[in-house]
């Protein structure tokens, strides 16, 4: 799954938009926006995301 698609779903799920995300995390929307269309987010941020609405996933085996 996508960094983005992961993003969509948590914000989904909690009933908040992307742009209420990007204010908890202390950006702006857009440059959230740009992050998650071009797949450029670092892990670290996108820790800070799921840190900031109080969301732990976890990841299990590796499909190539």
């Amino acid at each position: 799954m996508k960094t983005s698609e992961t993003i969509n779903l948590v914000c989904s799920n909690l009933g908040i938009t992307k742009a209420e995300l990007a204010k908890r995390m202390g950006i702006l929307p857009s440059s959230l926006y740009r992050k998650l269309a071009r797949e450029s987010m670092t892990l670290e941020e996108f820790q800070k995301c799921l840190d900031v609405v109080g969301v732990e996933i976890e990841f299990t085996g590796i499909n190539f």
